[in-house]
């Protein structure tokens, strides 16, 4: 399972979710978070991640059968217009899937992802922050290259990551 939890206007640190390994917290506006945890026998039915300052958040996991956790890219904060671009990652094992996570505080929906990105979870409800999950899978070893998606509104502050699963 990997989770991206995200908290906008503040900076702060996050804590919580037992045995849940931590690989980055940007810490700084806006706070992402994205952790990874290898599901046991009995899972609870919902998680609880605490952020040390007041303000709105929000997070999805994403939960992958036969696959593990192999990297996780650079934060990027910087945008044109309304596209987001993540960093490239290097992937160690073929078969392997990219996670791309993009995050907006405005109120946004999002389009355009760069071809073979699935749409796989969305939070744009109306509350801040609005964000996009999208997953590629069955790629080969070594670098992916950038991944992007549009948001409709330019609001900022704003993140994106990509998080690299290798087979289990």
């Amino acid at each position: 399972m990997i989770s991206f939890v995200v908290a906008v206007n503040k900076s702060g640190t996050w804590t919580g979710g037992t045995g849940w390994t931590e690989v980055i917290d940007q810490g700084v506006d806006p706070s992402l978070r994205v952790a990874y945890l290898v599901a046991g026998a009995s899972e609870p039915s919902s998680y609880t991640f605490t952020f040390n300052a007041v303000t709105t958040f929000s997070g999805v996991i994403a939960t992958f059968r036969n696959a593990a956790y192999d990297t996780v890219g650079t934060i990027s904060t910087t945008a044109s217009g309304g596209l987001q671009t993540a960093p490239q990652i290097t992937l160690s094992t073929s078969s392997s899937a990219i996670l791309a996570f993009f995050e907006n505080t405005n109120l946004a929906g999002w389009t355009n992802p760069t071809p073979g990105l699935v749409s796989t979870a969305t939070d744009s409800d109306g509350n801040s922050p609005s964000w996009a999950l999208y997953r590629e899978l069955n790629l080969s070893s070594g670098a992916t290259g950038t991944r992007s998606a549009t948001c409709s509104s330019t609001g900022s502050p704003r993140a994106c990551i990509l998080v690299g699963i290798k087979p289990a």
